[in-house]
Formats: structure tokens, C-alpha cells, sequence
């Protein structure tokens, strides 16, 4: 299969290079590193072109997203494009938080064989429960859940998958992983491999890229957190 690796990675943030090349080096189908989109660089007529004010698809997102989020999403989207562009079979898509464990190798192995039949598999970078197995060689498996998991820490993304989402996501209206829980849009439902021998290193690396810092009141807070739990039970309800 002609599969090739992305690292997304923010030119500016100088500390996490070190890892990026360590992760580079032990990355599967020639790796490259892939200059993210900057949203700290967004002018206002930049965030009117890729952010829908009005909601895109149901159920609606209920939180406003900031530029960090709609570069992240758009660092995302153009490597679907290269997928497209270059006619690869597939592509594994990383953030540049990503660490490699020993397990790796073979769950990427034993998300290669399946790639075509499932068109996005996670590689999930916490323990999840309620998984349904749909797949498995022990010790792997490939397993789907009702809800299809947050984060795109590191993924593989088939041809057709690829299309599927540049053809819905012309324009934004959430962070790109609650997007990918959409998955009535695009005619697969992605999936995860598990064990996937990933972890997370945005603790160690420094705090995340992508999130906003505004301090919030208690109100703030409360009413953040109960939008949050009825937009996720919609979302559970429709999945």
C-alpha cells in the first residue's frame, strides 16, 4: 500500500522540536514533518473564510471556536487533501504531542490490513471503555464504541475517508475531532485500534496549542460545563 506519515507541527513552538525529530525517526512510511497552519497569524477576513458563523450540522456545536482551533482543523484538512492529491491509499496523521510506546509497530501493522475496510482508525491516546470488537489478532483488536471518541493525537486516514471529509468540511463550525464524531456524514464510522502503543506528552511538553487561557468565573464555568453535557448526550443520543 502507498502510505505516508504527517507530523502536524507549529513552526513556533521551538519546544517541542526535539521530540517532533524523535518521533520522526521511529515513524513508519516515511515519515515528514508538515507545517501547521498558525491561527496566532489569522487576520479577521482569514477566520470569515474558513469559520461558519451559523451552525453547519447537527446537533450545533455550542461553544464559539477560537483561531487555534480552526488552524488545527485546517492543518488537518490539508494533509486529506495531500492524501487526495498524491493518490496515496492512506495516510498516518500525528500531532506533534505524540509519543510512541513499544506496541506501536504492530498496531500500525494491524491498522494497515484494515484501513481500506474502515477508512479512519484511531489510535487513541487514553484507556477507553465500551468498546465492541469488530476485529482481532491478539493481542490487537480494532473495536468501534457508540460514540466515536474525541482527540486526533494520531489517526489513519484512507483515500476514500479523505474525500468524504474534504467534501463536508469546506467550512468550520467545531474543533476537528468533534467533527469526526459526526460520522453519519461521511459513510464510515471511525474506529480504533487497541492496543494502539501511543501516549500523550502535552503534559511534559507544556500546555496545549490549541486551547484557550481565559480565566472564567464560577457562572461561567457551570454554564460552560452544562452546555457541554447536553451538547455530548446529543450527540450520544444520535450516534
Amino acid at each position: 500500500m502507498k502510505i505516508k506519515s504527517y507530523v502536524i507541527h507549529l513552526e513556533r513552538a521551538k519546544e517541542r522540536r526535539e521530540a517532533v525529530d524523535e518521533l520522526v525517526k521511529k515513524l513508519p512510511y516515511s515519515p515528514v514533518i508538515f507545517s501547521a497552519v498558525d491561527g496566532r497569524a489569522f487576520s479577521e477576513s482569514d477566520r470569515e473564510t474558513y469559520f461558519s458563523n451559523c451552525p453547519l450540522f447537527k446537533p450545533t456545536y455550542p461553544f464559539e471556536i477560537n483561531n487555534s482551533e480552526i488552524a488545527c482543523f485546517l492543518s488537518h484538512r490539508r494533509i486529506w487533501q495531500k492524501i487526495v492529491d498524491e493518490d496515496l491509499d492512506a495516510a498516518l496523521i500525528c500531532e506533534d504531542d505524540l509519543k510512541l510506546e513499544e506496541q506501536f509497530q504492530k498496531a500500525a501493522e494491524f491498522a494497515e490490513a484494515h484501513i481500506k475496510k474502515y477508512g479512519y482508525i484511531q489510535f487513541q491516546v487514553r484507556k477507553l471503555s465500551g468498546l465492541k470488537i469488530l476485529e482481532s489478532q491478539l493481542p490487537q483488536t480494532i473495536a468501534s464504541r457508540k460514540v466515536v471518541p474525541l482527540r486526533t493525537s494520531c489517526q489513519m486516514v484512507s483515500r476514500e475517508m479523505a474525500l468524504q471529509l474534504l467534501d463536508a468540511s469546506n467550512k468550520v463550525d467545531r474543533p476537528v475531532d468533534a467533527f469526526v464524531q459526526l460520522h453519519w456524514l461521511f459513510g464510515f464510522k471511525p474506529v480504533l485500534v487497541d492496543p494502539p502503543g501511543v501516549s500523550d506528552l502535552t503534559k511534559a511538553l507544556g500546555r496545549s496549542l490549541i486551547s484557550s487561557s481565559n480565566k472564567q468565573g464560577i457562572f461561567q464555568k457551570v454554564r460552560r460545563e452544562f452546555k457541554r453535557l447536553k451538547y455530548r448526550l446529543a450527540i450520544h443520543l444520535i450516534s
